[in-house]
């Protein structure tokens, strides 16, 4: 807060906060963003086969004309799109973290760091859900167990 001369009160804008990344950062960095291309790629490469496996499936269900087979794409196609975006985050941490190092660009690491949160977030909104299904279907094991005592 500053004060003017006719004695009114005025609120500055906070300074912007600056951090800077010292020699062993950029490194940790450095070996960070090389691990995120690794399994980018690898991520990559698993999508890849499964849209593989759900072309070939595809074709099967249609030359032997078996609808059941169509249905076993569901799940398929489910994890497939489920994880591409996980991948996709952290190839563009990857990507953006280079651009970081080598160009000494504080908003690239911004926007980086934004792509990992977002990595780190959608994978903990899947681990809650996989919690839960694991929760319903041990109740479900539960109590089916107790009703079949009853019959």
């Amino acid at each position: 807060m500053d004060c003017t001369e006719n004695g009114e009160l005025t609120i500055s804008p906070e300074p912007q906060s600056k951090i800077e990344l010292n020699d062993d950062g950029i490194s940790h960095l450095r070996e960070a963003r090389r691990w995120t291309s690794f399994l980018s790629v690898f991520g990559f490469v698993i999508i890849g086969i499964i849209a593989l496996v759900i072309v070939f499936t595809g074709l099967t269900a249609v030359t032997t004309n078996k609808s059941i087979v169509a249905v076993s794409l569901i799940p398929l196609i489910l994890i497939g799109v489920l994880y591409y975006f996980p991948i996709y985050y952290l190839w563009k941490f990857t990507k953006l973290s280079k651009e970081t190092i080598d160009n000494n660009d504080s908003d690239s690491l911004t926007d980086a760091l934004k792509y990992l949160k977002r990595h780190y977030k959608f994978m903990a909104v899947m681990a809650i859900i996989g919690i839960c299904c694991y929760a319903v279907a041990i109740i479900g094991m539960l109590v089916s167990g107790r009703l079949s005592n009853h019959f």
